[in-house]
C-alpha cells in the first residue's frame, strides 16, 4: 500500500479527531490544534490527549474507522482496567493460555511453553533482562498488517497504522494496543477469541513477558507501576 494512500486516510481521521477534541478538550495534556497535519506519530495533541477525552468522544473518533464499533469497547477495557496483582502461578497460567492462542493464530511460530522463569529487580535490572529478549507474540504481531489487509482492505491497513501509534501512547505498551486492535485483524477468526487478552491481563496484573534463547520469563513490575505485591506464589 502506498504511503500516500495511508496519508489520505490518516488526514481525514486526524481532521475529524481534532474537530471532536475542539468540542471536548482533553482534561489533561491538551495542546494547540496543528496548523497543518503531518503523520499522526508527530501529532502530540492526539497522542497525548486521546486518553483524556470522554469515552463517548473516543467512540466518535473510532466510529468512521473499519471495525471501530468493535475496537472501542476493548480500548475502554484496557484504559479503565485497574492494576490488580496476580500471583506468579496465576501469571504462568495466563501465559500458557496466551502461548496456545499465539501458536494457533500464527502457525509459523517456534514459540513453545517452556519452563517459565520468574524475575524481578532483585535478580537483575529490567533493561538487562530484556536486552536480548523479544515478546512471545512477535510472530503474530508481524502478521497483523497482512491480517488487517485481508480483513478490511486498504482502509484496514491505514487504520492499523494510525491506531497502533495512538493506542501505544495511551497504554505505553504495544500488547495493549494489539489487544484493542484485534477486531481489525481477526481475518475470519472469532473476534471474541482474542489472543492478546491473556497478555493484556498479565500487563494489568503487573507482569511483563519476555522470550529469549533460554525460553520464557515473567518480570514482576507491579511495584514499579504503582501496585503492591503481597506474595509471588
Amino acid at each position: 500500500m502506498q504511503r500516500s494512500e495511508l496519508a489520505r486516510y490518516a488526514s481525514e481521521w486526524q481532521r475529524r479527531w481534532h474537530d471532536l477534541f475542539d468540542a471536548d478538550p482533553p482534561k489533561e495534556n491538551d495542546g494547540p490544534r496543528p496548523q497543518s497535519l503531518g503523520q499522526v506519530r508527530e501529532d502530540f495533541r492526539i497522542l497525548l490527549g486521546f486518553p483524556w477525552v470522554e469515552a463517548e468522544t473516543r467512540r466518535a473518533c473510532l466510529e468512521p474507522l473499519p471495525r471501530g464499533d468493535a475496537i472501542w469497547p476493548l480500548l475502554e477495557e484496557f484504559l479503565t482496567r485497574p492494576l490488580a496483582s496476580i500471583t506468579a502461578d496465576q501469571a504462568i497460567d495466563r501465559l500458557a493460555q496466551g502461548v496456545a492462542q499465539v501458536r494457533d493464530k500464527a502457525g509459523h511460530t517456534t514459540l513453545d511453553m517452556t519452563p517459565v522463569r520468574i524475575l524481578s529487580e532483585a535478580e537483575m535490572p529490567i533493561h538487562e533482562a530484556f536486552r536480548s529478549a523479544s515478546v512471545p507474540t512477535i510472530d503474530l504481531d508481524d502478521d497483523l498488517w497482512d491480517r488487517a489487509a485481508r480483513s478490511c482492505g486498504p482502509a484496514g491497513v491505514a487504520a492499523f497504522d494510525f491506531l497502533s501509534e495512538v493506542f501505544y501512547w495511551s497504554g505505553n505498551d504495544y500488547t495493549l494496543a494489539h489487544f484493542a486492535l484485534w477486531p481489525l485483524c481477526a481475518d475470519g477468526d472469532d473476534e471474541a477469541d482474542n489472543p492478546y487478552r491473556p497478555f493484556m491481563e498479565l500487563v494489568r496484573g503487573g507482569w511483563s513477558v519476555g522470550w529469549d534463547k533460554s525460553g520464557l520469563f515473567l518480570f514482576d513490575r507491579l511495584v514499579e507501576r504503582g501496585g503492591k505485591r503481597e506474595h509471588l506464589e
